[in-house]
Parts: C-alpha cells; structure tokens; sequence
C-alpha cells in the first residue's frame, strides 16, 4: 500500500491485523479503506447526503478521530 508520499506499509499493516486475529478478507478491506484514506480519496465532499439529511455532515476524519481516541 503506497500512499502520496510513497511510504509503503501494506506488509505490516497485515501482520498487526493478522497478529490480531483478523481474517484476511476483513484485512483486505481495511487495507484498501486505509489507502483509499492515506491517498485523499476521504478529503471529497460532496453535498448529496446533506441535501437528503437536511444538515451538515461529519468528515470522516473528525468522525474517526473521535470514536478512536
């Protein structure tokens, strides 16, 4: 997994999960989530879902930050 500053750190993103006993196919999807997130894909906003929630949305990133601390 490279994100935009190249750092590579698929192999042991895997081996944590799998130390935690995580099956692969849950890694497999953290991961891409992970990349998807390292390479900006999660800084994208779009107003659809305030349109149809009728308020602001949370970023994930504040969201996620919140909930892991």
């Amino acid at each position: 997994m490279k994100n935009k500053t190249g750092d590579t750190g698929a192999t042991e993103f895997k081996n944590l999960m799998t130390k935690f006993g995580l099956p692969n196919s849950i890694i497999v999807i953290l991961s891409k989530f992970s990349q998807a997130i390292a390479n900006g894909k999660s800084d994208q906003q779009l107003n659809d879902l305030e349109t149809i929630l009728r308020r602001k949305t949370t970023p994930l990133f504040h969201y996620l930050k919140a909930t892991y601390q």
